[in-house]
């Protein structure tokens, strides 16, 4: 048993040493700096759709008729979640039903002399 642990610890001291000059030799080429670099995604594209709304001038008599002007409305379109109302029944979530204790009432029986 002792043997086993000794080779235990022997290799691990060696895997350290190695590790260590593993470290340096990789920092002076520059592969730690290369290692975690993320690369830029771009942004995401948002979904517009464009609505055409036609104006219609009102006919008053007091000013002259408006001219017709087509406005552009961009909107995002978003969908809701739907909440459902969670209900928790402990009676399914107990190991077992608890049974209701029952009471046994005893019958007293009066002996005549």
């Amino acid at each position: 048993m002792k043997a086993i642990i000794y080779a235990g610890i022997g290799l691990f001291s060696v895997a350290s040493v190695y590790g260590i000059a593993d470290y340096y030799s990789s920092s002076k080429k520059g592969e730690l700096q290369k290692l975690y670099v993320e690369e830029k995604q771009p942004a995401p594209v948002s979904v517009e759709k464009e609505k055409t709304v036609e104006v219609i001038p009102v006919k008053n008599t007091e000013t002259p008729p408006a001219e017709t002007k087509v406005v552009k409305a961009k909107t995002k379109s978003s969908k809701k979640a739907k909440k459902a109302k969670k209900t928790i029944r402990f009676e399914n979530f107990s190991r077992g039903r608890i049974k209701e204790p029952v009471v046994l009432e005893e019958k007293v029986v009066e002996k005549k002399l």
